[in-house]
């Protein structure tokens, strides 16, 4: 779509009036439901006040009134308008509102989990589109007055302290985890048959229908697993049980479906391909996002908190199976469906917000189910609902621990959190101009003033997750779809954004941040993207750590030949075919996950897959590897790490350049058995070599002096603190910043390489071993050290060399010194270090360096 001609979504058309009048009809029924409870508290004639007040407001009436109330402020509270420009989240939500500012077609243009009412539920958003302002009022109002009068026709079933208790929990509560508590009450009242039946028959086939098809528009993936528990459900009830009439609720969220993609102005051509491409991410989300970042004794309680949930549905299922009570199955059976879906959600990357989706949504999902009468099933669902609850404030306070808060303070801070979010108004003011140019410095904000004058108003997108700074710069922002490439972790999604760019290369431009997230190979995310760039690109520009890439004048179409084919065990050593200068080679993998593999994926998180590389100077990297971007083929030359990797290979500097000599995989955490023991792989080169033209070199020999690598280099900030941001390339086995003797220490375990922009001068040093590489039980039989000198074709003179064996030699024992004349004529510095044949306990570290004297013009 032309982004050229923004139709802001204005407050007041189509979708957003229907979301106010659900919203005066759902308040309507919330007067109703709320008169039925203060009715509950009337005084019967004959009866005392003190009898009454002891009957009555034993159930807590008198609170449920007032926490529907609070419910409904504090919902809104958490929908307001907050603060903050930059950030893997912000930057992705910032997308989301400007792609629906300008009607981009969902699952086509821009593709992800959210649908095209995504930011209507997302916090965090100031970038000025202001469009959406008060249509996130109104929809964040709709979904307040749902969940109050939610409780109202809810609570009139259980006992004040329950209701009380659950909406406490969810004031509390991650405003992450209401989006499953809302989907829960829609569920519950889908197969709940109590109460008057005009408000039944209005909530089954009405507003519970309707907010089910409002949350698939926000998120796809909570649509279809909402769905799909309904229908596991409802046909576990017996088939003479079933009714016309139980298919309605589902016809009719598939219409109010169906109306708010027209009413969002969504084509029905797009409908498609949103399906298809968000069950494709999703699918994607276990293998692409499993990372372990809480306490394993969290991870302990919530599977504690799975099994006595599960224990808990399992008992009021056998209860209700006993009285033939059909639909009390279905219900339990559809929250059981929820709760494996919650757990999938909260675990497959493991981190603190994840985790309280399943934390804080259990309880209810338990709760949903409380009946106060007597009986074993009874008294075993509120000993579980209680069980629940503690388990979870045992598992958040742990949570809460590591972040260094002490954990009595969780209903305190928590509450204060919302205190403070609900004094700001939903409608807060933002500013409105479309292109951002309006918005203030904040201190998060990045920005480019040089890029932005050399982009002008040419479209640009961004390479990977800082979107943001598209926004702060007031760029020309047109993204691939999949607009994160670690997003992109399929195949079939790779080659939808390579697809895209081949058809937009000719005007559009990349400004690159070399970076990945989860210790990924930053290459193998948009795999397929990567070649494109390299090979019909150019650099233009760079400022602070970010490189400008335009299209090159000549485009020529890259094509691959098949070089090698075979198979190799896990862990198993491939060789690097060699390729000629200017020449791309890629391996593509073919991993197969085990029976037991997929099951583990299914539950939790699978193994993760790491790829290494042995490079000729003896470095070993490794990376973390997405299985289906593997599949998609990963660049193994150029090997790109950073961004002067990229800018290497457009200057064809050899002394920069990484060159591989081995390639293999292996598991993360040696669990083999999730994964097939051998797997096939394929080399493939590019047919045309692509080698620098004298303009592209000219420039990328220029942006080496102006870009900022801050990826690990800041670690050199205190051992070489006046130019630390001279160094270009860094292969360590091992990076560390430490102290040695009382000197600061860049700990690199040889074999390592640093390679420093030259100077002509004098260059001083330190360098020693440290003690475990002669007191181990099997000392280190040695370490070169060596500073050199070299230009872009790789050849190194040599300045320095000097060989410690610490084991053997006293005096190689604690710091050394060396001291260099750099000559003219030379680009870069080299320091590296070679161990011996054994390389046990190659300790080395490099102490405090730099010039102490400089000609006044630079190399």
């Amino acid at each position: 779509m032309d982004s050229s001609a923004p139709q802001a979504l204005m407050a007041g058309s189509g979708f957003p009036v229907l979301i106010v009048l659900l919203w005066v009809c759902t308040g309507l029924i919330w007067l109703a439901a709320l008169g039925q409870t203060i009715g509950s508290c009337r005084i019967q004639t004959g009866k005392s006040l003190s009898d009454t007040l002891h009957k009555r407001f034993q159930g807590a009436a008198i609170l449920r009134v007032l926490a529907m109330g609070l419910l409904s402020w504090a919902t809104l509270g958490r929908f307001h308008s907050g603060s903050g420009i930059a950030g893997l989240d912000s930057s992705w939500k910032m997308v989301l509102e400007h792609a629906t500012t300008l009607r981009w077609e969902d699952g086509t243009d821009i593709v992800f989990t959210y649908g095209p009412l995504g930011p209507f539920s997302l916090a965090d958003l100031e970038i000025g589109l202001g469009g959406l302002r008060a249509e996130r009022f109104a929809f964040s109002a709709w979904v307040a007055s749902f969940l109050a009068a939610s409780w109202a026709r809810w609570a009139a079933g259980v006992s004040g302290g329950a209701a009380a208790f659950l909406w406490l929990w969810l004031l509390i509560g991650p405003t992450m985890a209401l989006p499953y508590a809302m989907i829960a009450l829609a569920v519950w009242h889908l197969h709940h048959h109590e109460g008057p039946a005009w408000l039944r028959r209005l909530w089954a086939f009405g507003l519970a229908p309707v907010a089910l098809a409002l949350d698939a528009l926000v998120k796809f993936t909570y649509f279809l697993a909402v769905i799909g528990v309904l229908l596991v459900g409802t046909l576990l009830k017996p088939w003479r049980t079933l009714r016309p009439a139980d298919a309605l609720p589902a016809v009719i969220t598939g219409l109010a479906f169906l109306a708010g993609w027209k009413l969002a102005g969504q084509p029905w051509t797009g409908l498609s391909p949103w399906i298809g491409n968000g069950l494709a991410m999703s699918a994607a989300y276990a293998d692409g996002m499993q990372i372990l970042m809480i306490p394993p004794v969290v991870l302990w309680l919530a599977a504690i908190q799975l099994l006595v949930v599960l224990f808990c549905l399992g008992g009021f299922c056998w209860g209700n199976w006993r009285r033939k009570q059909w639909a009390s199955i279905a219900l339990a059976s559809s929250l059981a469906g929820l709760v494996a879906l919650v757990w999938k959600h909260g675990v497959s990357r493991a981190d603190d917000g994840h985790v309280l989706f399943f934390l804080w949504t259990t309880p209810i999902l338990v709760l949903l189910l409380w009946r106060p009468s007597s009986g074993f099933s009874s008294r075993l669902h509120r000993a579980g609902s209680i069980g629940v609850a503690l388990v979870s404030l045992l598992a958040f306070s742990g949570l809460v621990v590591t972040a260094g808060v002490a954990p009595w303070t969780l209903l305190t801070d928590a509450l204060h959190a919302r205190m403070a979010g609900m004094v700001i108004s939903p409608a807060s003011t933002v500013p409105d101009s479309p292109g951002g140019a309006d918005i203030p410095s904040t201190a998060n904000q990045i920005l480019l003033p040089k890029l932005r004058e050399a982009l002008s108003d040419r479209p640009v997108d961004i390479f990977n997750f800082e979107q943001s700074i598209a926004f702060s710069n007031a760029l020309n922002y047109r993204p691939r779809p999949v607009f994160q490439s670690y997003a992109a972790g399929t195949r079939a999604l790779a080659a939808l954004n390579s697809d895209w760019w081949k058809g937009h290369r000719k005007d559009l431009h990349l400004l690159l941040r070399v970076e990945s997230i989860d210790g990924r190979l930053p290459t193998s995310e948009d795999a397929l993207c990567w070649p494109e760039w390299l090979t019909t690109m150019e650099p233009l520009q760079a400022e602070r750590n970010f490189l400008l890439l335009g299209p090159r004048s000549a485009i020529v179409d890259l094509q691959w030949e098949k070089l090698d084919t075979g198979t190799s065990p896990l862990s198993g050593a491939i060789p690097v075919p060699p390729v000629p200068p200017g020449s791309l080679l890629r391996l593509k993998l073919e991993p197969h996950r085990s029976l037991w593999g997929n099951v583990v994926k299914g539950a939790f998180q699978p193994e993760a897959l790491h790829l290494k590389v042995r490079l000729e100077s003896g470095v070993t990297k490794k990376w973390r590897i997405v299985p289906e971007m593997a599949r998609a083929g990963v660049l193994i030359a150029p090997l790109v790490e950073s961004g002067a990797d990229v800018l290497a290979f457009f200057a064809g500097d050899e002394t920069l350049r990484k060159h591989p000599a081995e390639v293999w995989l292996e598991t993360e955490n040696g669990r083999i058995q999730e994964w097939a023991p051998s797997f096939s792989f394929q080399w493939e080169q590019s047919k045309e070599t692509y080698l620098p033209d004298v303009r592209s070199a000219r420039i990328a020999r220029e942006a080496f002096r102006q870009l900022q690598f801050e990826k690990g280099f800041q670690l050199m900030q205190e051992i070489y603190p006046d130019s630390a941001h001279e160094i270009y390339s860094v292969d360590l086995t091992r990076q560390t910043r430490m102290k040695f003797e009382n000197k600061p220490a860049l700990r690199v375990d040889a074999p390592s390489r640093i390679v420093i922009g030259a100077r002509v001068g004098r260059f001083d040093g330190n360098f020693a071993m440290l003690e475990e590489a002669w007191k181990h039980k099997k000392p280190s039989d040695g370490v070169t050290f060596v500073v050199a000198a070299a230009n872009s074709d790789g050849m190194e003179h040599e300045l320095f060399r000097r060989r410690l064996d610490p084991a053997r030699v006293e005096l190689d024992r604690g710091w050394q010194d060396y001291s260099v004349e750099v000559p003219t004529g030379f680009s870069w510095l080299i320091l590296r270090t070679d161990g011996g044949p054994t390389q046990d306990q190659d300790r080395a570290v490099w102490g405090p360096m730099g010039w102490t004297k400089e000609s006044k013009s630079e190399q």
